[in-house]
């Protein structure tokens, strides 16, 4: 996965921030300008908590969670494959997660499940000729889905969520986080304070990618995975103090609350590094090529 985001010019709006240069329709929404305010922004900020209060738990109830790691890798090599924003990929998984947990759906549909998910995010969350057609998913996955079975899974979806598809995802905050959390005392005078917040970013990418696709740290809140994608981030980067007093009054979480998480992470981190993985694309393309493989049989 290509960080191509890493050294573009910094920016307040965290909220919906891209590996593209043109922003989703949700944030061009938000603001129509590169800069916000410190005010606005921390009001984008307590609007994603509240709405974060009221997502539906994970009971980890689906049967199929023996399966997910490779439906999440599915997700994120067809969100890649169509340049779909870090965001949609995320909110697919979220709403893949959250339907699933709750719908008895049988095994043969989770493929189904996945890309009705990911053509919802993206209706969402991209702009209307950023979003894959029907016969464009059928291309690219080579998966004979009839169209009126995705529009009926779509319903389904919708109306399991009472047509209120607004969600918070982990990327949600990561941006607002390391932009206010990183100061010039944390480069020690060796870089830029723009390069260390793009080197935080991309190691932020990966703890949240990682993390994305483990299920047992779905007991985590997008917040808490974020602040722990920071204070992970800079623990590997030997940035001191790995867990600023100013990411924590941001965040409103405490060291015991991100405690676990972080730990997961550097787990995650070492084990990248013994197998000198930089980032889940090669497990994904793993993942693609055995349900390719299935189909075929």
């Amino acid at each position: 996965h290509k960080h191509t985001h890493a050294h573009s010019k910094s920016t307040d709006c965290f909220f919906l921030r891209s590996n593209r240069t043109q922003p989703p329709k949700q944030a061009m929404a938000a603001t129509d300008c590169a800069h916000v305010s410190a005010e606005i922004a921390e009001d984008v900020h307590q609007n994603l908590l509240r709405q974060e209060a009221k997502l539906r738990p994970i009971r980890f109830h689906s049967p199929f969670l023996n399966q997910r790691r490779f439906l999440v890798d599915y997700l994120y090599l067809l969100g890649q494959r169509f340049h779909l924003h870090q965001v949609t990929i995320h909110t697919a998984v979220s709403y893949y997660d959250r339907f699933t947990d709750a719908v008895n759906i049988s095994g043969r549909a989770l493929r189904l499940t996945a890309v009705a998910c990911l053509l919802l995010a993206a209706k969402w969350n991209e702009r209307e000729e950023d979003v894959p057609t029907h016969s464009q998913i059928m291309r690219q996955t080579g998966v004979d889905l009839d169209t009126l079975e995705i529009q009926r899974m779509e319903l389904e979806i919708l109306t399991f969520n009472e047509w209120s598809m607004s969600t918070v995802v982990a990327p949600s905050f990561t941006d607002f986080y390391v932009q206010r959390s990183t100061s010039l005392e944390d480069t020690a005078g060796q870089i830029s304070v723009e390069a260390l917040v793009a080197t935080i970013r991309e190691h932020c990418d990966f703890f949240i990618e990682s993390s994305s696709q483990e299920f047992a740290m779905l007991r985590f809140r997008p917040s808490v995975v974020a602040v722990s994608a920071v204070v992970s981030s800079r623990i590997c980067l030997g940035v001191v103090p790995s867990f600023p007093g100013s990411l924590a009054a941001l965040s409103g979480h405490d060291e015991q609350a991100i405690a676990d998480c972080v730990r997961e992470m550097c787990r995650m981190y070492e084990q990248a590094q013994a197998l000198r993985v930089q980032s889940p694309t090669l497990a994904q393309e793993a993942a693609y090529a055995q349900l390719q493989q299935q189909q075929h049989q």
